[in-house]
């Protein structure tokens, strides 16, 4: 059992890691304002009524905020106000713009599409609207035949809400020689093929979205469940959306919750905000949520392409030295499965880099005794610099787990993932590190699930470790943090955080 008398060393710090993280965060209200705040305080402060107006905003502008040129004024003031969907105010800037005989710039131009485009979403799109956005279309590419993807970005969104939407799937091959297409862009474009009932074009794009790692926006949502209203077998079709978001772990962004519940006001389904309690249970409906296991199948397979393509192919390799890696490759050749892998380094320092070496050889100890303390066979990864840490601390950790240590310089992350995932699918891993880096290099966005699944369901943080010596852990929720259907119900995930248990979800029987 780990030594009260080792522990006693950290035990006066009271280490408590979720309190430390909050003590580092900045503080807001010392902040500088940023350029639009200001720009958007001295347009309301001037209360625009006409052309003079204007005039003085934009002297006002170039006086006081150094920052913007007067070449960019116009292109920020058109966005600020779309932002503040204040519409009526943007078209007179630019009608004073006309009648001062100012050319639009470039930059000016494509705020003048975004515009239109979040004009049109709000209030649907005037006749007028559509033909000024048609108009503008035709005389830009005659001016400009190549555009930059930022301006391609800004027409391609007005241009779906016109009766020319097809020309988007040229601008967004356009966009793609040289970028990838937005959010706004690709959400833009499957509404618009939703909206004209061409569905195997907008679920094609939504499928290339995802693997672009792009994240839906709520038009989409609101188009296609308008269109749905009058179909036959609308909860077949709600239906294929809801499992679509599952097959693809799509959340509901938090601040598009209200337009998405407002999206089937027409539906005539009861859908009710509500949380999921730790033990996985609705607290709107009591019905019990699922968790996602891994197959056999599915584990190998995703160990298969980490280990070969991420781990082997991307990292190890251009991590380390030849030398460190045979020196791994003969630990792991003979290594036993281990139940539970510890991140040396990231559990002591997750109370900061600044404590002392008695607290992170502490925090790293009182690890190791949880787990042996249970009979656990334990791993604990780290560098060379820790076999340095106070002895008595170092050698409980020797003598009750497995060490492997990598160069000082070297990364220990793929080493942390290539034994975890060599040990079998239940190993236990205790890090804060979310791997995305790793995840990134997975291509395909099922792998990223894969790996979003089983990370989510074997990972431990550690919170802190109070004077019992006692290590406190958030340990994975019992449920999986994706859309799923549970008898009538179905629950959507609206959440940022998939360790945070205290996220929202949306309830809703069909």
């Amino acid at each position: 059992m780990f030594s009260s008398k080792i522990f006693t060393r950290i035990s006066f710090h009271k280490i408590n890691i979720r309190t430390f993280r909050q003590q580092q965060r900045p503080n807001p209200s010392k902040e500088r304002s940023s350029p639009n705040n200001l720009l958007w305080k001295i347009i309301e402060e001037n209360n625009i009524k006409g052309a003079q107006d204007w005039k003085d905003v934009r002297t006002q502008i170039q006086n006081e905020i150094r920052s913007v040129t007067p070449a960019s004024i116009d292109a920020m003031t058109v966005s600020i106000c779309t932002r503040k969907k204040k519409f009526n105010l943007a078209l007179s800037y630019l009608d004073f713009l006309n009648n001062e005989n100012v050319k639009l710039n470039l930059a000016t131009l494509g705020k003048y599409f975004k515009l239109l485009y979040v004009k049109g979403v709000e209030e649907s799109l005037a006749t007028e609207d559509e033909e000024k956005i048609l108009q503008m279309y035709d005389s830009l590419r005659t001016t400009y035949p190549v555009l930059d993807s930022l301006t391609l970005d800004n027409v391609t969104q007005a241009l779906s809400l016109t009766k020319k939407w097809k020309v988007c799937l040229d601008l967004l091959d356009e966009i793609k020689v040289t970028s990838s297409p937005t959010s706004n862009t690709y959400s833009a474009v499957i509404a618009a093929a939703f909206s004209n009932k061409a569905d195997n074009l907008a679920w094609k794009l939504l499928d290339e979205l995802i693997e672009n790692n792009k994240t839906i926006q709520d038009v989409v949502y609101i188009t296609y469940f308008k269109r749905i209203i009058t179909q036959s077998e609308k909860i077949a079709h709600i239906e294929k959306m809801f499992n679509f978001m599952q097959n693809n772990g799509v959340q509901i962004e938090p601040e598009n919750v209200d337009t998405f519940v407002e999206a089937f006001k027409d539906l005539k389904v009861v859908i009710k905000n509500s949380n999921i309690h730790t033990r996985g249970v609705c607290k709107c409906c009591n019905k019990k949520l699922k968790t996602f296991e891994l197959s056999d199948d599915e584990f190998n397979n995703l160990k298969t392409k980490i280990l070969d393509n991420v781990i082997v192919g991307k990292d190890v390799f251009n991590k380390t030295t030849s030398e460190e890696l045979e020196r791994f490759n003969k630990f792991t050749s003979n290594m036993e499965k281990f139940d539970v892998i510890i991140d040396g380094l990231n559990v002591a320092y997750s109370a900061g880099v600044k404590q002392s070496s008695y607290v992170t050889s502490g925090l790293v100890a009182a690890v190791v005794s949880h787990f042996a303390r249970v009979g656990k066979k334990v791993l604990v990864l780290g560098r060379k610099h820790m076999s340095k840490w106070p002895q008595k601390n170092w050698k409980y950790v020797q003598k009750n787990a497995t060490t492997f240590l990598t160069e000082d310089l070297s990364q220990d992350d793929p080493y942390l993932l290539y034994c975890a995932l060599n040990s079998g699918k239940d190993t236990v891993i205790v890090t804060r590190d979310l791997m995305r880096s790793h995840k990134f290099l997975l291509r395909e966005v099922h792998l990223k699930l894969l790996f979003d699944r089983w990370l989510s369901q074997r990972q431990y943080l550690l919170l802190r470790v109070p004077e019992n010596g006692e290590p406190i852990f958030k340990k994975p929720l019992p449920f999986s943090q994706i859309a799923q259907k549970n008898e009538e119900y179905w629950h959507i995930p609206c959440i940022s955080d998939s360790t945070s248990a205290s996220s929202k979800w949306l309830c809703i029987k069909l």
